[in-house]
């Protein structure tokens, strides 16, 4: 197989780019010689991971953050098939990020974010629809769609939700306010959040959502901002060839 790393040197403040020679050292000497590729820009490893396949390559890993995961798969996958770039092509992951890894300033970083979107944070008026049924107009603070338990910091956002389950975990944050919201935050690191009644989940493999107002909503996707809605997500499953 011939091998690609896909780099982003500034993930985890820089580290991933210090300890680089270390980690290629390691890599090498499991799977055999690579090909290193570095990003110096957000955006970028679309293309050089569309490049590594174009030139070959059979084995893509990404090695940052979430950020870094998402562009990889972007381009990995051929969004006008939905399916791999090259049929005979694997794909792995290495975290790096700031909220992945032993960085203990991970969590408290993203927790303070997360404080300070939650003060700013007002519910809006959103369409939802769920698996082609009929929309209906939720006020939510946030609408969150799980394929893992896990999102950044180590909030357990999504209990129930699992990466083999072949369908996402809409979660449903209503009208609640940002005093409401401080005091129970602590329950999204144990996953006991949902017991809340302004709280609610559903299981779907397709969810379709819109501002139902004329006031844009914005959407952001592991961690990175990519647009306002509307949005149609819909679950592909067993469609990625992952390294195990």
């Amino acid at each position: 197989m011939e091998t690609h790393v896909i780099v982003n040197p500034a993930s985890a403040v820089g580290r991933t780019g210090r300890q680089w020679p270390a980690t290629q050292a390691r890599l090498e000497a499991a799977i055999g010689p690579l090909q290193a590729h570095f990003t110096a820009r957000a955006g970028e490893a679309v293309g050089l991971t569309e490049a590594a396949l174009e030139a070959g390559a059979t084995r893509i890993i990404a090695l940052g953050g979430d950020g870094t995961f998402s562009e990889v798969l972007n381009g990995f996958m051929d969004p006008a098939t939905e399916l791999p770039r090259n049929p005979d092509a694997v794909i792995g992951l290495l975290g790096s990020g700031t909220g992945v890894g032993k960085l203990a300033s991970g969590r408290f970083s993203y927790l303070i974010s997360a404080f300070r979107v939650l003060l700013k944070q007002r519910a809006r008026a959103i369409e939802v629809a769920y698996d082609g049924g009929p929309a209906e107009t939720r006020k939510l603070v946030m609408l969150a769609c799980m394929n893992g338990k896990y999102t950044g910091g180590g909030l357990q956002l999504g209990p129930m939700a699992a990466l083999d389950s072949g369908r996402l975990e809409a979660i449903e944050i209503g009208d609640v306010g940002p005093l409401d919201l401080m005091l129970n935050a602590h329950r999204l690191f144990r996953g006991t959040h949902l017991s809340h009644p302004a709280i609610s989940h559903r299981p779907a493999r397709l969810l379709e959502a819109r501002s139902a107002s004329e006031v844009p909503i914005r959407m952001e996707a592991d961690g990175e901002l990519i647009g306002r809605l509307p949005a149609r997500i819909r679950v592909l499953p067993g469609i990625l060839p992952l390294i195990s």
